[in-house]
C-alpha cells in the first residue's frame, strides 16, 4: 500500500523544447527589410499564431472548470473511458493512503487528459506532434493490454516490464506537451506517472494474495479497459 504519496522527484526531467524569446530574435547585423507585402503576410501570420494561443489558453480554462464533477467527465470522455477511470480511482482508494493523496492524485489524472485533449485539438500541430500522439495513443494501448493480461492470468505480472512502458510513455507525454503546458503542468503529469508506477502502488494491486474485494475491484478495470480498447481500435 502506498501510504502516503511522497512528495515526488523530477527523475529525467523531459527538454521542454520551448524556443526562447532571446533565441528568436534576429541579431542587429541580420535584420531584413521586409517590403509591404512582406509585413502584411508577417502581420496575419502572427494574428493567426495569437488568435490560436488565445482559443488554446480558453479551452485548457474551461477544461480545467468543466472537469470537476463526474458527469461533465463522462459526457466530454465517454462512457467507456469514463468507466475505466472510476475502476481506477477505487483501485486507488483501496491501494493508496490517505484518501485525500487520491483526490489529488485524480484531480491531476483528469487534468492532464483534458489538456492532451485540447492540445489533439490544435489547428497548428507540427508533423512532430503528430507523430508524439500516435505514439501516445500505442504506447497506451499497449499498456493497456498488459495490465489486462496481468489482472485475468495470475502469475504473470511483471513489474519491470510494465514500469518500462508507463515510463515511456510518460516520456512521450512530457515530450508532446513540452511546447504548450507550463512546467508546473508537466511536474503533475510527472507525479501521476511517478505514483501509479511505483512498485508499492503496482505489487499492491496484483498481489495474488490480495483480498477479494480488491481483486473484484481489478477485474473491474481489466473489463472496463477491455471494453474501451474495442471501442478505440
Amino acid at each position: 500500500m502506498v501510504t502516503p504519496i511522497e512528495k515526488y522527484t523530477l527523475e529525467n526531467p523531459c527538454n521542454n523544447g520551448h524556443l526562447d524569446k532571446d533565441d528568436d530574435e534576429n541579431d542587429d547585423d541580420d535584420e531584413i527589410s521586409l517590403s509591404s507585402d512582406d509585413e502584411i503576410k508577417l502581420n496575419n501570420g502572427l494574428e493567426r499564431k495569437n488568435s490560436q494561443s488565445v482559443w488554446f489558453r480558453a479551452q485548457k480554462r474551461i477544461v480545467g472548470r468543466v472537469l470537476q464533477n463526474d458527469q461533465s467527465i463522462k459526457s466530454i470522455i465517454g462512457k467507456r473511458a469514463y468507466e475505466s477511470l472510476k475502476s481506477l480511482r477505487s483501485l486507488m482508494k483501496l491501494h493508496i493512503k490517505p484518501e485525500k493523496d487520491v483526490k489529488q492524485l485524480y484531480k491531476y489524472l483528469i487534468k492532464t487528459i483534458g489538456k492532451i485533449g485540447v492540445i489533439s485539438k490544435q489547428q497548428n500541430l507540427t508533423e512532430e506532434d503528430y507523430t508524439n500522439i500516435n505514439e501516445i495513443k500505442e504506447k497506451s494501448r499497449t499498456i493497456g493490454l498488459t495490465l489486462i493480461s496481468f489482472a485475468q492470468t495470475e502469475y504473470t505480472y511483471n513489474y519491470n516490464f510494465i514500469k518500462e512502458q508507463i515510463d515511456d510513455c510518460k516520456e512521450i507525454i512530457c515530450q508532446a506537451v513540452s511546447s504548450y503546458l507550463s512546467q508546473k503542468s508537466i511536474e503533475r503529469i510527472k507525479h501521476v506517472f511517478n505514483v501509479l508506477s511505483s512498485s508499492e502502488f503496482l505489487d499492491s494491486v496484483y498481489d495474488p494474495k490480495a483480498d477479494e474485494i480488491k481483486k473484484a475491484h481489478l477485474r473491474n478495470l481489466a473489463k472496463y479497459l477491455s471494453l474501451l480498447l474495442e471501442q478505440i481500435k
